[in-house]
This record gives structure tokens, C-alpha cells and sequence, in this order.
């Protein structure tokens, strides 16, 4: 017994080890004022008062991250502000989650971006990303740039933005107040550093933000991940523990070639009529998307 007590009281130990929170508080070694080198954060523009530590409005405690300057970013301008956490993460991981609580006061004319970064970091394309913008969550597949999930959300709130890397089943996740909205493929084999971009007169503010090595799924996550797809002689099976409200195929030239209304957990398409090649497919279920690619033969 004291044998599994100690390896237990071990895994929780290297658990804790790899997880970090982030409040932009005092004690956590943070000064009011531009966030450009506090505890490993570097701001990638001239504009470095777009991002400062500010007590204006906070999640949780009294501190957040300020993003967007009281004027506006001029035309062609993005400014940026990340955060180096390569030695944080564990040499691969099964897993790793992401989150933040993202408040934007207005977005005219502009955006705010929660990017991930592999190897390269920030001078390399991010991994993956969550945009905020007119009052909408836009999530673009960054493998071919097509438009994964556009959800209307509030202003003036703040909202918890997550993304999880799941290097076993090569998929990002991809969620807004905890819920799933979005599963997409996996753009990384690494994780160095994450960071928020804004742009125009978009203004706005991070707090609470949280990373977690091979986090623990609830069983409502599960539930939604449980979904197979395979094709064979002209046909696209499609499998899940979900209903499935429609489905759309695209060319990867962006060409809708299929679109159906769908209303069960397990559906048989006809793909005859496609011409040999690689499309990408966009299932609707309840309350998230998914994505996925499939190679027809014909």
C-alpha cells in the first residue's frame, strides 16, 4: 500500500511539475506597466505599450494583460506579445492543453488572436490559433486555411478560449467555455511558445491563462472524440457516439462538391461521382464541428 501511495504522490509530483498558471499578479513576479521582458515575455513590434500588465480589469486577482493600444495599430501593423515556455513542456508529451480567459472591448476594424507556436516559435507560422473578431470566434484549419468553425459570441466578457494538442491521435481540439466547438488536424510536433496578436483598433485583455501536460479527459470530451471515418468501393463511412447534424465535402481548391443533411450516429455516402483526389470534410454535430481529409481512389 505505501508502495502505490508513493507512486501516486510521484505522478501528481511530475504532473504539477509540467502545469503553470499565469495571472499577470505581483507575486507571481509581475509589474504594472509594458509586459516586453517579464518573465520570459517579448513583444515583436515597435509598438510595445500595445501590451501591458494593467489593473483596468482582471478575471481573476487583480492584474491582466492589455492588448491594443487607446488609438488604433496602423493599417498593415500586427503586433504581438509571446511567451517562451519550451522548457516547460515535457519531451513529448501525449497531450498538451492551453488556455486562456480573452475579454474584447471592441473589435472595429480589427482582431485579437490566441496563437501556439512549434518549432521556430514566433518567427515560424502558428501551430494553431483562435481569432476574435466582430463579435464572432473564427478557428481556421491552418493546414489548408479553410474556415473550421465562425461562432457568434458577446463582447465585453470574457471568454475561456482553449486548445488541445493531441500528439497521439495527431488532432487539435479546440474549445470556447469549455465546450468543444471544433477538432481539427494537428499543425505542430512541438510546443515552444504561446502568444496573442491584435491588430487595428482591436483592444482587449488575457487573464488566467493555464498549460497542462497530457491533461485528464472528462468523459464529455471523450464522448465527442469517439468518431471513425474510412472509405471503401465509392463510399465514405462515417461512425460516431454523436449525432451527426450534416455534413459538407470540399475539393482542396475549395469547391463544395457534397453537402447533406444528416440525422444519426452512422451514415454511408456515395462518392462516385467524385474525381480521384484529396478532399477535406466538415461534419456538424450538436454543440462542435470536426474535420478530417480522406483519399479517394475511384
Amino acid at each position: 500500500m505505501k508502495k502505490i501511495l508513493l507512486v501516486l504522490s510521484a505522478f501528481v509530483l511530475t504532473s504539477a511539475m509540467y502545469a503553470q498558471n499565469t495571472s499577470f499578479e505581483a507575486e507571481e513576479g509581475y509589474e504594472l506597466g509594458e509586459i516586453n521582458g517579464q518573465n520570459d515575455w517579448e513583444v515583436f513590434s515597435f509598438l510595445s505599450e500595445s501590451f501591458t500588465v494593467t489593473d483596468e480589469m482582471a478575471s481573476d486577482g487583480d492584474y491582466s494583460l492589455r492588448l491594443g493600444l487607446d488609438s488604433f495599430i496602423p493599417d498593415g501593423t500586427t503586433a504581438g506579445a509571446t511567451r517562451d515556455i519550451s522548457q516547460d513542456v515535457p519531451d513529448s508529451p501525449e497531450s498538451y492543453k492551453l488556455s486562456a480567459d480573452v475579454y474584447i472591448s471592441s473589435s472595429e476594424a480589427g482582431e485579437i488572436d490566441f496563437n501556439v507556436y512549434g518549432a521556430g516559435g514566433s518567427d515560424a507560422l502558428a501551430g494553431a490559433t483562435i481569432a476574435l473578431l466582430d463579435g464572432r470566434v473564427l478557428i481556421v484549419e491552418l493546414s489548408d486555411f479553410s474556415v473550421g468553425a465562425d461562432l457568434e459570441v458577446p463582447e465585453e466578457t470574457f471568454m475561456h478560449l482553449s486548445m488541445l494538442l493531441d500528439f497521439e491521435n495527431q488532432e487539435t481540439l479546440y474549445y470556447v467555455n469549455d465546450d468543444l466547438v471544433y477538432t481539427g488536424d494537428l499543425n505542430l510536433t512541438e510546443v515552444t511558445e504561446y502568444g496573442f496578436l491584435t491588430t487595428g483598433k482591436a483592444v482587449g485583455y488575457v487573464d488566467n491563462i493555464s498549460t497542462e501536460a497530457n491533461p485528464t479527459l472528462n468523459i464529455s470530451e471523450m464522448d465527442k472524440n469517439d468518431f471513425s471515418h474510412y472509405t471503401n468501393q465509392n463510399r465514405l463511412y462515417l461512425k460516431s457516439s454523436s449525432e451527426m447534424k450534416s455534413v459538407v465535402i470540399y475539393h482542396l481548391n475549395g469547391q463544395e462538391v457534397v453537402s447533406k443533411s444528416l440525422n444519426s450516429t452512422d451514415e454511408v455516402l456515395q462518392i462516385e461521382n467524385l474525381s480521384p483526389g484529396l478532399y477535406l470534410t466538415r461534419l456538424e454535430f450538436e454543440d462542435h464541428f470536426k474535420s478530417f481529409k480522406f483519399l479517394h481512389k475511384n
